[in-house]
């Protein structure tokens, strides 16, 4: 039987794999041992994914508690319920176990996009700056240094760049905690900012408008953003079924043969912004 050596680019990959998650494991020893345990129960006992770490769901599940009592806080920038964030989050990564399967390293999704990390996290939009700042903590100095290196990188330049990146990897729990620590916020505050208004929409309405800025960006301008820029005013007039209207007419950009998932995102969303106008239980609101 025919011997099958590992090739060096191989073992390069393992040995990234294993040197993410020792930094990541790093990052966590910072944190006394037995406390993402204790967070854990705690969590379990609000009702929220037990994941160790107090990010926006699980302070949005404790505010919801101490409201009764007077001592809830509220300096939030946007109340967003789960169903739109977990709608976020499925067209990203489709699943935890798909994210394992396959994308765990960087992609380049397709399009005009850039390559991808984590969940959904588009290196092709941010600044160098901002990546830095989002990721250094958690991965090797190494792959900060190459992931950033194709920061800009948009559609046939991005693809070009990513068997240079390929042999990076991202676990999903680092994904995870990037995205609800750090991109969620900033996407929510650039929504706030192109959609004055939307803090008074409901709370699946202005999710969804997160998950469109999430997917598309917050430029305005152009032919292809019609609609976008169409949204702003419908904002103001909180008028839900025009905002619906706009998403559903944004298919027109994408080939629904080439882009199903586009498609069926821009759906999605437009009837989560249709339907928001509904009794909501503390437990569904997230307050980022």
């Amino acid at each position: 039987m025919p011997i099958h050596r590992k090739t060096p680019e191989r073992r390069s990959g393992k040995s990234r794999q294993r040197g993410a998650r020792r930094v990541f494991r790093a990052a966590l020893r910072e944190t006394p041992p037995d406390v993402p345990e204790r967070i854990r129960r705690i969590q379990r006992l609000l009702g929220v994914r037990p994941d160790g770490w107090v990010g926006p769901e699980t302070l949005s599940r404790l505010e919801a508690v101490l409201a009764p009592l007077g001592l809830a806080t509220s300096d939030t920038l946007l109340t967003v319920s789960r169903k739109s964030l977990d709608a976020l989050v499925a067209f990203e990564i489709s699943s935890p176990e798909h994210y394992k399967r396959a994308l765990t390293r960087p992609t380049w999704p397709g399009g005009e996009s850039g390559i991808t990390i984590g969940v959904g996290y588009d290196l092709g939009t941010v600044t160098a700056s901002r990546f830095v700042a989002d990721w250094q903590s958690l991965l090797p100095d190494a792959d900060v240094a190459a992931l950033r290196d194709v920061v800009g990188l948009q559609g046939a330049s991005a693809r070009a760049a990513l068997p240079g990146v390929r042999s990076i990897s991202v676990p999903l729990e680092m994904a995870e905690r990037v995205f609800h620590s750090r991109t969620l916020i900033s996407f929510a505050t650039a929504t706030c900012r192109i959609y004055p208004g939307m803090e008074r929409l409901p709370p699946d309405a202005s999710g969804a408008l997160v998950s469109l800025v999430y997917n598309r960006g917050t430029r305005l301008e152009g032919a292809s953003r019609r609609e976008m820029k169409e949204i702003r005013a419908l904002v103001t007039a909180q008028d839900l079924g025009g905002i619906a209207a706009r998403l559903r007419a944004m298919k027109r950009l994408w080939d629904p043969h080439a882009l199903p998932g586009l498609i069926k995102r821009r759906e999605a969303e437009a009837e989560l912004v249709e339907h928001a106008r509904r009794a909501y239980l503390p437990e569904e609101l997230v307050r980022i």
